[in-house]
Formats: C-alpha cells, sequence, structure tokens
C-alpha cells in the first residue's frame, strides 16, 4: 500500500508541475503579446528625439556597413569548395570502382577518409550559418529601423502641412533602403555558396552510404567459402618452382614497400585531417604524466607503509607514470576522434599494450605478465602481417598459429586469476565466463581457416584479439582513474587526515565501483564493434525501442517508458 501511495503521489506531482509549466507558458505568451503590441504602438519618434536618433543612428550604420563587408572567411570557403567539389567527384568515381574488389580494412579507410571530409564539411556549413545569422540580425533590425522612421514620417506628416519637417526623414529611410539593398546582396552571395556546399555534402553522404551498403555486404559473406581449403593450397604450394618461390620473395617485398608508403600517406592525410584532435591527445597525455610525477616527488609515503588497497594501487600507478599516462591518456583520447584510420588506431593500441604489459602487473600478478606479452605478440604480428603478406597463403597459416597463442594464452591467464583471484577482483568473473567462449571462437577460427571460410576465421580471431585487448586494458585505465582521484586528494594539503581517509575509502568502496561499470559498458560497445556486429546491434536496439504495445486505446512502447523512467 506505501508502495503505491508513493508512485500515486510522484504521479500526482508531475501531473501538477506540467500544468504550472503549461500555464506559465501561455502566461509568457500573452505577455510577448501584449508587450509587443506595446511596442508597434510607442514605435514612433518623437519630434524633439529625431536629431539625437538621426545621429546614433548614423553611428551604428557605419558599424554595419563595416560589418558588411565581405567576409575573408566565406571567401576562403567559396574557394575551398571548388578545390573540395573537385576532389569529391574525382575520388567518388574512383572508389565505386574500387569498391568491386576492395578489402575490409581498406574499406575501413576510405570510410574513415570521407567521413573526414563530412566533419570538414559541416564546419564550413557552420562558418556559413554563422555568417547568415550575422546579416539576418542585422536585417532583421534595419527593418525595425525603417518601420519605426516610416511610422515617426507618417504621424508628422498627419499632424503638420510643413514639408521641411519630414525632409529629413526621407534621406534617412533612403539610407535605410540602401542598406537593405546591401544586406540582400550578402545574403545572397552567402546562399549561393551554401547552396553549393549542400550539394557536396549531399555528394559525400551518398558515398558514404554507399560504402556501409558494400560494408553490409561483406557482412553477409563471413558464412561463405572465399578461398580453397588449406590442403589445397599446400599442395599447389609443392608445385611451384624456384622461379615462382622468388616471385613471392619479390612480391612480399613489394607489398611491404608499398605499404610503407601507403601508411605514410594515411598518417599524414590523416592528422593533417584531425590537427585539433591530435594537439589535445598529446597534451592530454602530457597532463596526465606531469600530474603523476609531480605527486609521486610530493608523496613520499613508502608503499610497505600504506594498508589501504586503493592507495596502495595509487602508489603504484605513480611509479610508472609513463606507462599510465598512456593508458589512460590515449583510450580517453581515443573519443577526441570522429573516426581513426585502422593503422592510426592500431599504433594506439600498440602503445597502449606496452604500457599495460609494464603496469598490470604491478597491480595484479607478475605471472600476469605471460598473458600479456603473448596478447602483445599476436597483435603486433598480425599487424605487420596484413601489411605484408596479405592475399599470399602464408597469411592463412600465420592466422591458425596466432590462434593457437591466443588459446595458450587463455588457458594460462585462467591459472593465473584461480591462483591469486584478489587480484582480479574486477575482471575475474567476466573472464571466467568469456574464456571458454572465446576458446570455442578461436577454435572455430582454425577449422573455417583450414576448409576456407578465411572471412569467418579472421572475423572471430579479430574479434577475440580486440576484444580481450581493449577489456585488459579498460579494467587498467578503470585501475588508474581510481587511482587519479586519491592522488587529487593527496594533492589538496587543505584537507585533514579524517577527512582524507574518508574520502579515499569512499573512492574505494563507491567510486571505483561505478567507473567498473562505466568500463564494463565501454568495454561492449568496442566488442561489438570488434565483431563487426555494431550496425545489426543499433537496427536491433532501433526496432526494440520503436516495439509498441496496444492496451485498450493507450499505445505503449519501450523507448517510451524508457523516457519516462528517464524524466
Amino acid at each position: 500500500m506505501t508502495k503505491f501511495y508513493i508512485f500515486f503521489k510522484s504521479v500526482l506531482l508531475i501531473l501538477i508541475f506540467t500544468f504550472l509549466t503549461t500555464f506559465v507558458s501561455h502566461a509568457q505568451d500573452n505577455a510577448t503579446q501584449i508587450t509587443d503590441s506595446t511596442l508597434v504602438k510607442d514605435i514612433t519618434i518623437k519630434i524633439n528625439d529625431i536629431p539625437e536618433e538621426t545621429e546614433r543612428l548614423g553611428q551604428r550604420i557605419i558599424k554595419l556597413k563595416e560589418i558588411l563587408k565581405p567576409s575573408s572567411n566565406i571567401s576562403e570557403v567559396d574557394s575551398l569548395l571548388i578545390i573540395a567539389s573537385t576532389e569529391v567527384n574525382r575520388k567518388k568515381d574512383s572508389l565505386y570502382i574500387e569498391l568491386k574488389e576492395i578489402t575490409r580494412r581498406d574499406l575501413k579507410v576510405k570510410k574513415v577518409a570521407w567521413l573526414n571530409y563530412r566533419t570538414r564539411l559541416k564546419g564550413y556549413q557552420e562558418v556559413l550559418k554563422t555568417r547568415t545569422d550575422n546579416i539576418s540580425e542585422i536585417n532583421d533590425e534595419i527593418v525595425q529601423e525603417s518601420l519605426k522612421w516610416s511610422k515617426t514620417k507618417d504621424k508628422l506628416v498627419s499632424g503638420s502641412d510643413s514639408k521641411d519637417i519630414y525632409k529629413g526623414l526621407d534621406n534617412v529611410l533612403v539610407t535605410l533602403q540602401d542598406l537593405l539593398g546591401v544586406i540582400h546582396k550578402r545574403l545572397d552571395s552567402v546562399f549561393i555558396v551554401q547552396s553549393g556546399l549542400t550539394e557536396v555534402v549531399l555528394k559525400v553522404d551518398e558515398v558514404i552510404s554507399e560504402i556501409e551498403m558494400t560494408e553490409l555486404q561483406l557482412q553477409k559473406d563471413y558464412f561463405v567459402f572465399d578461398s580453397p581449403p588449406i590442403w589445397a593450397t599446400k599442395i599447389a604450394d609443392t608445385t611451384k618452382n624456384n622461379i615462382n618461390k622468388a616471385e613471392e620473395k619479390i612480391s612480399v617485398k613489394q607489398s611491404a614497400s608499398n605499404s610503407f608508403k601507403e601508411i605514410n600517406e594515411q598518417l599524414k592525410e590523416f592528422i593533417s585531417l584531425n590537427k585539433l584532435p591530435f594537439i589535445l591527445q598529446l597534451l592530454f597525455i602530457l597532463f596526465l604524466f606531469i600530474l603523476m610525477r609531480r605527486v609521486n616527488k610530493n608523496w613520499n609515503k613508502n608503499i610497505n607503509e600504506l594498508t589501504n588497497p586503493i592507495e596502495i594501487q595509487s602508489k603504484i600507478v605513480l611509479t610508472s607514470p609513463l606507462a599510465s599516462s598512456l593508458v589512460a591518456g590515449l583510450l580517453v583520447s581515443y573519443f577526441f576522434y570522429d573516426a581513426l584510420i585502422p593503422i592510426f588506431g592500431e599504433l594506439q593500441i600498440i602503445l597502449i599494450l606496452l604500457g599495460t604489459f609494464f603496469l598490470l602487473p604491478k597491480l595484479t600478478n607478475k605471472r600476469f605478465n605471460v598473458f600479456l606479452a603473448l596478447l602483445f605478440l599476436v597483435y603486433v604480428g598480425q599487424t605487420i602481417l596484413v601489411y605484408i603478406t596479405s592475399g599470399l597463403s602464408i597469411n592463412r597459416w600465420l592466422m591458425i598459429v596466432s590462434s593457437i597463442i591466443l588459446i595458450v594464452a587463455f588457458i594460462d591467464a585462467k591459472k593465473v586469476i584461480k591462483k591469486s583471484p584478489q587480484h582480479f577482483i574486477p575482471i575475474k568473473r567476466l573472464f571466467k565466463i568469456l574464456s571458454p567462449i572465446y576458446i570455442t571462437f578461436l577454435i572455430i577460427a582454425i577449422i573455417a581457416n583450414v576448409i576456407g571460410m578465411t572471412s569467418l576465421s579472421n572475423l572471430l580471431m579479430m574479434g577475440v584479439l580486440l576484444s580481450t585487448v581493449l577489456g585488459i586494458v579498460i579494467n587498467l585505465t578503470v585501475k588508474v582513474f581510481a587511482s587519479l582521484i586519491v592522488i587529487l586528494f593527496k594533492v589538496k594539503k587543505t584537507s585533514n587526515i579524517e577527512a582524507l581517509t574518508t574520502m579515499v575509502n569512499a573512492t574505494h568502496k563507491r567510486i571505483q565501483p561505478i567507473l567498473v561499470w562505466i568500463g564494463l559498458f565501454v568495454w561492449i560497445m568496442f566488442t561489438i564493434k570488434a565483431f563487426d556486429i555494431s550496425n545489426f546491434f543499433i537496427s536491433w536496439v532501433n526496432d526494440l525501442m520503436t516495439t509498441k504495445w496496444e492496451v485498450g486505446e493507450t499505445v505503449i512502447s519501450l523507448g517510451g517508458i524508457l523516457a519516462f523512467i528517464g524524466i
């Protein structure tokens, strides 16, 4: 009964609040209407104030003419638009030809490039929108001034037969009309550029849509036999003569050389298009590093003297400031970018893995570095092989070896966690559930590779690898950020010992668990993306949110229920 009463009371309060909000809104609208009507009635200028108003208006017109001068930003956008339009048309035509035989990896690179194009064009649209809004505000101001001076003239004409009274007003009205003409010209020029920009944006959106459709088509090809069985490949390889083997070596060298040049170009283009996020990322990592070094100098207490687990964890984090700042800084700054090209993301993950390899065993168990070393070996190996042996038969054998190494890594990690579960409290249950599933996926990947389903094999193996790597990294990042909170408390010299102890305990018991749940959510998002099911997941969630049930005349949807709970 008490719960029903509380629920009824809450609903009643919501209804009263809604009614009051509506009432106040109507009252404000009525007040606004009354104010507007009052302004219209009193809009004319008193005859004694005309000289002063004329001087004020003259000074204001001088300022507005300065603002209305052709904008250098608009001219820059207009000139860049011509280049962008030509570049988009050229790349669009070449892309449509490449889409017939493009790999998934190259498709991701292309998609990121076109997403960066769209981001840059959206920036141009913001410049144009700002200019349009400014000119529109000036237009409204001048229209209002014209109306005021026109009504003043009409009032004076009706009240006096003397033409000298309103001759000066005609000059003001002519000046205002001339200024309106300049405003309309500026608006027309901006609208022309805006129209051309919109056309280019639509072309870019069309290309992105085509890329996404190709991605969906490639996803359907995961369960097809896209290569001959591996024993057939072996027989074919044994029949090759020495000349063919020499040609294959040359092909590997040529592929590596071409890949290096391509990587260099991709990185240069990506960084040039993302200068601000890249600089912010470097500054963020540098800030974390400096903060940890500074606090470590001030916090001279020996780690053996500490008793609280979160303080011990924080002190360990401080002893490795470079590794800590790399792991936390790179993972968080990942969200500074709209999209990452594969090579840039891979380089960041390699750096994060290096930091994790040196820091995580100190926070958990030194034997855990075997698992991390195997993960690092497989990830770096697969990243290099993509650029060197792409399309060659040896790549399939190396994928099988990588899957076997990952299976060994999971078995070893399971033993380490079982021996010291107290060091792996946030992840031990999840790891216990996922490790047999991921081992099964890897066995399926090996079988799929052997029988000729290489796309499925690569998806499962890389999905398991990325999901595991990012899970470990996110777990470490949670520990680092919980430690940073403690570190910030330690920096405050004004806090007394009792208050500091309370905050440290709260961080250990309350804040760190919240960070764990946030990390779990981020890991799920990364895992969905790693297994290439993000499109299906988003579509499923959208369908779920729009699912409706009819209860009598009332229509209920899950999205509506969640929105109500959120409110």
